[in-house]
């Protein structure tokens, strides 16, 4: 079992052993190019195989425009960091 398979299996069990009255969130986390998305993926799967409705919402998909986006330029960190997602709508 390769490491991100492990890894989704140890996330997966413990999601399924939460009870509570209200939909569980998992939050993923890391640096670009991470494999963020490929983990929030093969979970997602992986939850679903087991049973449990899902619903998977990732920031990129709440990007802001590249006007506002890349306002202090496209390489720019602090524009990244304060103009790349549009948090309210999120």
């Amino acid at each position: 079992m390769s490491q991100l398979e492990a890894a989704v299996q140890d996330v997966k069990s413990r999601v399924l052993g939460i009870s509570v009255s209200h939909p569980v969130r998992v939050g993923i986390d890391g640096f670009c190019a991470a494999g963020k998305s490929t983990f929030a993926e093969r979970l997602s799967a992986a939850l679903v195989g087991a049973g449990r409705r899902v619903i998977r919402v990732t920031t990129d998909d709440f990007q802001n425009p590249p006007e506002i986006r890349w306002q202090l330029g496209p390489d720019s960190p602090e524009g990244f960091y304060r103009h790349a997602i549009d948090f309210a709508a999120l």
